[in-house]
């Protein structure tokens, strides 16, 4: 469990959401093996993510059901063993940057005209490649403030 810490940028238009985000990970010292069997040490992530969102309702309270993807770094995995090789640190490296699938779940409550109160539940799958290898569980709970309305006529005249 790691507490993070970002920016989040919900677009809807109609019945869609585009959303993008961007959190810097802050997990308690974790201490890993490679695939090469060398310990690692770690403490910080950044995740960059970009999901498209199906809003079935335009009512106070909605549900949101997306997918999208999303890249996670880790930003200072390092080995702790005193003999590590150059093979060693090249796979580490490989091993610190992954992009995955993200399915997503969601609600939004509308409270008012500019804030909303929301809860999502974000999952993606487990990599082998990937220093942290086990799924990952994401849930975010906030409020959302709407900065600026936007208006889509559609017309056919010219």
């Amino acid at each position: 469990m790691a507490p993070t810490a970002g920016g989040h940028w919900f677009i809807t238009a109609g019945r869609s959401a585009l959303y993008l985000g961007f959190d810097q990970q802050f997990f308690p010292t974790v201490a890993l093996r490679i695939p090469t069997g060398q310990p690692i040490r770690f403490g910080r992530g950044q995740r960059f993510q970009a999901t498209v969102y199906a809003v079935p309702t335009d009512s106070k309270f909605q549900v949101m059901l997306g997918g999208g993807f999303a890249i996670s770094r880790i930003t200072d995995a390092r080995l702790t063993a005193p003999l590590a090789s150059v093979l060693d640190q090249r796979h580490l490296e490989d091993a610190s940057t992954k992009a995955f699938l993200v399915l997503s779940a969601g609600w939004q409550y509308r409270a008012g005209l500019r804030w909303a109160i929301f809860g999502q539940y974000q999952y993606m799958p487990g990599s082998a490649d990937f220093v942290i290898s086990s799924n990952q569980h994401i849930l975010n709970l906030g409020i959302r403030y709407v900065v600026t309305h936007a208006e889509e006529v559609v017309t056919t005249e010219r």
